[in-house]
């Protein structure tokens, strides 16, 4: 049997980003993972809005479960 997956896209993602679209999703995703979905959420390296210069490392990390 196959383990349901998901995955969400979002310009940015993080504790430290408090837009409502991007927290919302970070609710979500950690909701599901904490239910024992597998969840990724794949976004940008940027933490501003209005210049979008990367400023966070690209790469993989997991964030309460995501």
């Amino acid at each position: 049997m196959s383990t349901a997956r998901l995955a969400f896209v979002t310009p940015r993602y993080g504790d430290h980003i408090l837009g409502g679209a991007e927290t919302a999703v970070r609710g979500l995703a950690e909701l599901l993972a904490a239910q024992g979905m597998a969840v990724e959420v794949f976004a940008s390296c940027t933490n501003n809005l209005f210049d979008w210069r990367n400023e966070a490392p690209a790469g993989c990390e997991t964030l309460r479960g995501v």
